[in-house]
């Protein structure tokens, strides 16, 4: 139940409406709290500190944010359309996605909220003197917190659409989703095994992509009856009906799918979230996708950028150190649901996401061709679980290359790059 309520709760805070609210509830709140202040102030104090002065400062509060929200969102997309053009529309979602980017543009279309709400309570007349100093107190806390939320955002604007920033992005989505994963090889469940005669299809409802599984809410279901859960689409998996979501294996009481509550069987469905598109948090795979995605535009006639190819090669090989321990203080744990199977990531997996695409759009640039094929080798000394998909990779992209290249000096080079793993 924690992990979905982190989950609904992540999904919350990306909405903008959230954070703006919260402006406005603390105008709102000025009301009790001066009530509550009014026996603690006193009136030559509050006359003293200028509370008066209140009424200037929400008036400037109510006009200038406007134009910094409207001057921050034409900003904001400006700078999506250049990273879609440079990288890849996937990367786009990270920048609109951006805490530093919601909380700028929430403090702006806030603190104009709240300055209206000031505003109303300060003409009607509620507020005596010592309540005008509470509504200052709070307006020049807004104000303290918006000057520093704006030279933050004037800081993000000038690097927000560079390539460079948009790759350290990914890298950070795509080694959170691998530590995750190091830390729950099975997401919490247990190793998959051979799924049973008896075991009863739960099929998907709708058409999409697994963006996050509630392991806990499939386990608890499964310890209610003795059962065994296979789970066989794990997030990032494509499914549409009639496709298996998992398999139910009945327990001790050999109740089987059909037998279930309706509100269980209910319950298995939801614990599965599936959206029209891919998601960072919990596939891995996808953050590979977009790495290869983007080292393919690169490699494009309209851009022609090898460094950018070599750059998300880069930043693929450090994300899956940090998913075999090298620079990753995070261990493994035991298994907290043992009654859900799932199955682990693979480094066939994540190499079949970054590798073909990146050897075959650039096959023809002897630079990103011999980067691609030291990064194998290196990947296979690193740990022996990459070193057989490494070899694998390094026979097709060396044919490619050899294929591609026309001059002998170039053929050699590539040759030489992937030697180690091709002897």
């Amino acid at each position: 139940m924690i992990e979905r309520w982190r989950y609904v709760l992540g999904e919350l805070s990306q909405k903008l409406w959230i954070r703006s609210g919260l402006f406005v509830m603390l105008g709102i709140a000025v009301v009790p709290l001066s009530i509550v202040a009014e026996p603690l102030i006193p009136t030559d104090l509050a006359f003293e500190l200028g509370s008066d002065a209140v009424g200037s400062i929400l008036t400037v509060l109510a006009s200038s944010p406007l134009a910094v929200t409207t001057f921050s969102l034409s900003t904001m997309l400006q700078a999506a359309a250049a990273v879609m053009d440079d990288t890849t529309p996937r990367a786009a979602k990270l920048l609109l996605d951006d805490r530093g980017t919601q909380n700028a543009l929430a403090a702006f279309v806030g603190a104009f909220m709240y300055s209206l709400v000031g505003i109303i309570v300060l003409r009607t007349g509620v507020l005596n003197v010592q309540g005008r100093l509470v509504l200052l107190a709070t307006t020049m806390l807004v104000v303290v917190l918006l000057v520093i939320i704006l030279l933050r955002w004037i800081d993000l604007l000038s690097r927000i659409a560079r390539i460079d920033e948009t790759l350290d992005r990914v890298e950070d989505a795509l080694r959170d989703a691998l530590s995750a994963r190091r830390r729950d090889p099975h997401l919490g469940g247990s190793a998959p095994g051979e799924i049973p005669t008896d075991a009863v299809p739960l099929v998907a409802d709708r058409i999409g992509h697994v963006s996050y599984v509630d392991v806990e809410a499939l386990s608890r279901v499964a310890e209610a009856h003795g059962a065994q859960v296979h789970l066989v689409a794990p997030p990032g998996t494509h499914v549409m009906p009639p496709q298996p979501l998992l398999w139910y294996e009945p327990g001790a009481d050999r109740a089987s799918l059909d037998d279930l509550p309706g509100d269980e069987r209910r319950r298995l469905l939801r614990a599965l979230v599936i959206k029209p598109r891919r998601t960072f948090d919990q596939d891995p795979r996808f953050g590979m996708v977009v790495l290869a995605q983007i080292a393919s535009r690169a490699m494009s006639p309209a851009v022609n950028d090898p460094g950018t190819a070599i750059d998300a090669v880069d930043v693929a090989v450090r994300a899956l150190g940090s998913w075999v321990g090298v620079d990753c203080d995070v261990e493994p744990r035991a298994p907290r649901f043992p009654r859900v199977l799932v199955p682990a990531l693979t480094a066939d997996d994540l190499l079949d996401d970054l590798v073909p695409a990146v050897g075959r759009d650039g096959a023809g640039n002897v630079a990103v061709a011999s980067r691609l094929l030291e990064v194998l080798v290196s990947l296979a000394a690193l740990h022996p679980v990459f070193e057989a998909p490494a070899r694998r990779h390094a026979q097709m992209a060396v044919e490619r290359a050899l294929h591609a290249l026309t001059l002998p000096q170039d053929r050699e080079i590539v040759r030489a790059s992937g030697a180690p793993l091709l002897e």
